[in-house]
């Protein structure tokens, strides 16, 4: 047999196996399952066990950023995250009065039990940062830390 003749013979039987098999535009019929997403997502945890989550992963994280004295930032509660935070600039730029600063700290502080008496206020404070995997970010720029206050006034 010449090669051409080879070829088509080859390519036919590929298309008939290929035509063969059906191609559905929805997933088999699983008992008792409606669709996927039913199976793959997730439900938002409650408070108290996000704050169990936040406080277990704040203590298993060794991954040493920075630590800050006398750095200046704001309190307040952030409900997507369940907890009062710290939000400053990045401690190791120094912003010109005139800058937009874009790259922004936040503190996830996980040892501070009296934080609800100091929502919403400007506030001087020490600490050591920790990265926090698994924490997602509200919006670009910003970065979210685990906090552990040494200090605050």
């Amino acid at each position: 047999m010449n090669k051409p003749k080879q070829m088509l013979f080859t390519l036919l039987f590929l298309w008939l196996g290929y035509a063969n098999e059906s191609v559905r535009a929805q997933q088999i019929d699983i008992p008792g399952v409606t669709d996927i997403t039913s199976i793959t997502a997730t439900s938002s945890p409650d408070s108290a066990s996000f704050a169990k989550w936040i406080t277990k992963n704040w203590r298993d994280s060794t991954y040493f950023v920075q630590q800050v004295t006398s750095q200046l930032g704001t309190v307040t509660y952030r409900s997507d995250l369940k907890a009062y935070v710290i939000s400053c600039v990045n401690p190791n730029v120094v912003y010109t009065p005139d800058t937009a600063v874009c790259d922004q700290w936040t503190g996830v502080v996980c040892n501070w039990p009296k934080a609800n008496k100091w929502n919403n206020k400007v506030v001087h404070f020490n600490g050591r940062y920790f990265q926090a995997p698994g924490v997602m970010l509200r919006y670009g720029g910003e970065r979210i830390f685990y906090l552990h206050l040494t200090d605050i006034r």
